[in-house]
């Protein structure tokens, strides 16, 4: 079986967009945590702190085991199944109407 190999400028495009995904997630929900809070749970605005400590929690869980999985099961499955979930979940997120949502389901990546 024959591998196409990449050449190195579209391995560093692709590293660096999926490095920016984390970058742009993060600095896109900072600054609004309270305008989410609010939005989605008017009662109790200290909730929208959550949403960060799921993001961060769940950033470094999956960095483990997603680097358990590719180790495995070679790196190109592994970030197209995370890219998928990545848009996937992003969209349960912009869609949810609570902020329990929001943090359990909407932020739950790899």
């Amino acid at each position: 079986m024959l591998k196409q190999k990449i050449s190195s400028f579209e391995l560093i495009a692709i590293l660096a967009m999926m490095t920016g995904t984390v970058a742009f997630s993060i600095d896109g929900m900072v600054p609004r945590v309270s305008v989410i809070a609010s939005e989605l749970n008017p009662q109790v605005l200290k909730k929208g702190q959550g949403a960060l400590v799921f993001f961060i929690l769940g950033m470094g869980m999956g960095t483990f085991f997603v680097g358990l999985i590719s180790d495995a099961t070679g790196r190109r499955p592994v970030v197209i199944i995370g890219l998928c979930l990545y848009i996937a979940m992003s969209l349960v997120a912009f869609l949810s109407m609570s902020l329990e949502v929001f943090c359990f389901h909407g932020r739950s990546k790899a």
